[in-house]
């Protein structure tokens, strides 16, 4: 289960216009097919970041700030009092 809060996924829109707009972005969009995306036909993009270099994410607003938010709700995720340690 993806621990993003949906940070790490990108609409169909969101994916054609960083296609047209930041080629630094679209280097790391890889289409999802889940299995409603595969039976009702949907299309769906996530930002694949292992092998990301620092550079990139900082110089593509769009990673900066989708990394930002990823990095945001883990923090807050990891912060709250009435989760039970692992």
């Amino acid at each position: 289960m993806p621990n993003d809060d949906g940070g790490l996924i990108v609409s169909k829109e969101e994916a054609k216009e960083l296609f047209a707009s930041d080629p630094v972005a679209s280097r790391y969009l890889r289409r999802l097919i889940g299995a409603r995306d595969l039976l009702n036909g949907g299309e769906r993009w996530c930002l694949w970041l292992k092998d990301a270099r620092p550079g990139d994410i900082t110089s593509s607003p769009f990673l900066r700030e989708r990394v930002s938010a990823v990095r945001e709700y883990r923090t807050a995720k990891h912060s709250r009092p009435n989760q039970i340690a692992c």
